[in-house]
């Protein structure tokens, strides 16, 4: 049985649209209408602490996602005022923006996503228009002894014929020590129309949609799939996966 660990006052002043703790599970980030995003120490669940307010938006944050263990200490934020934004911490522990992509032409940002760390930091996010934008960092170069310059590249596309209200991004074709880049890169988005799977053509550097099967099976069929999968389910120890160290 689930037990509460903490019930604290986040000191939002308005609705707390999304949480998430980081890969190590020592950060949580609330996001809320007030416009605020809160970081808290969680690394005493009983007693978390406040560690800084991020407060870049102009409107609603809908939703906030934490960049995988292999990209780095990376939140992105998304709003009702149509930015995204990506936090990094520094050195001294304090909090910045990398960068903000304004999209604000498509309306409200609703949902935002980072892909698995073997494609590199890459980020889908879905707009209030049916627009899926992909932003993907291209690398950094030191434009002084203390300055760096991150390049940053945008590729947006009518992904939904209204508004995209999730984006999950399929593992990589390949669990590799090495960086895949696009190769084999997916990622699903959903809206009022339905699902949609959408794939890197590295020939054409473009998002290709995915044929998918939507409709649901006869009911007669759905059981017997069901009959046949129970005794595999019940009897069958499932396949593990190592990963590379």
């Amino acid at each position: 049985m689930a037990a509460v660990l903490a019930d604290f006052d986040t000191a939002h002043t308005g609705v707390i649209h999304d949480a998430q703790l980081d890969p190590c599970r020592t950060c949580l980030a609330t996001a809320s209408a007030d416009g605020h995003v809160r970081l808290w120490d969680m690394r005493k669940a009983q007693e978390p602490m406040f560690l800084a307010d991020l407060d870049s938006h102009c409107g609603p944050v809908r939703q906030v996602a934490w960049a995988p263990a292999g990209v780095g200490v990376l939140l992105a934020t998304v709003g009702s005022d149509g930015m995204l934004a990506i936090w990094g911490r520094t050195v001294a522990a304090s909090w910045h923006t990398i960068r903000q992509e304004r999209l604000e032409s498509h309306g409200a940002l609703n949902t935002v996503a980072w892909a698995p760390a073997e494609h590199g930091a890459v980020i889908a996010c879905g707009s209030e228009d049916g627009t899926v934008t992909v932003l993907r960092h291209l690398g950094a170069t030191f434009t002084s002894e203390t300055t760096v310059e991150h390049r940053w590249q945008a590729t947006s596309f009518q992904a939904h014929r209204a508004e995209v209200t999730a984006v999950s991004w399929a593992s990589p074709p390949e669990f590799s020590a090495k960086a895949l880049g696009m190769k084999g890169a997916r990622f699903a988005s959903a809206g009022s129309d339905g699902v949609r799977v959408w794939r890197w053509d590295e020939a054409r550097s473009t998002w290709e949609p995915v044929a998918v099967d939507q409709d649901l099976p006869p009911e007669e069929a759905t059981g017997e799939a069901k009959e046949q999968l129970a005794p595999a389910i019940g009897s069958a120890s499932l396949p593990t996966l190592a990963l590379p160290s």
